[in-house]
């Protein structure tokens, strides 16, 4: 029996898993070479960031490859004083610090993206959205702050969350999440 679900899974699932893949490394191809192609401007930096993000999407594995085109966006972003893309770029680096455990270094990536909210709030900016933005920020800065085991801070930013949400849905992963804190 388990040589037929061995069997199974070798002849009708796995290439599904290796499809994917696949996938994943043509779009990284097709990303260099229009990297490659491309005159030294703006659209670079969404080049690197679709990089990074392709490269994000193999796993842990490919995590240097990930911030080294991270990296590049922000670096061009910064000489280039060009920001479109940097809450993006910082939301980016967050995660993939966040999910390889330098949650003190991904928090100083989500401070710099409230002050980017703050920013685009003095401007006026879009107050449905942005408030989403607000919320789906202080959510992650709270499960930041729940990894490291700073109970208190994280309730502190998911009570933020709550107060910000408009979505009923997330309204209530929020209040799981403080129920869940004691």
């Amino acid at each position: 029996m388990l040589n037929k679900l061995t069997l199974i899974f070798c002849c009708v699932i796995a290439p599904f898993l290796s499809f994917a893949q696949r996938n994943d490394y043509l779009k990284i191809d097709s990303l260099k070479m229009q990297l490659a192609v491309s005159n030294p401007d703006t659209s670079i930096i969404k080049i690197n960031l679709d990089l990074s993000r392709a490269f994000s999407s193999l796993g842990i594995t490919k995590y240097d490859s990930s911030l080294l085109y991270l990296n590049q966006a922000l670096q061009l972003s910064q000489e280039l004083k060009y920001d479109k893309w940097l809450y993006e770029i910082y939301n980016e680096n967050s995660q993939l610090l966040n999910s390889s455990g330098n949650f003190s270094i991904a928090l100083e990536y989500y401070y710099k993206m409230l002050k980017l909210l703050d920013q685009e709030d003095a401007d006026g900016g879009n107050g449905l959205a942005l408030k989403n933005k607000y919320a789906s920020l202080y959510t992650q800065i709270g499960l930041c702050y729940f990894s490291m085991e700073k109970q208190e801070k994280a309730l502190e930013y998911y009570k933020k969350a709550l107060e910000k949400t408009t979505e009923p849905a997330a309204s209530i992963l929020i209040k799981r999440k403080i129920s869940s804190l004691g």
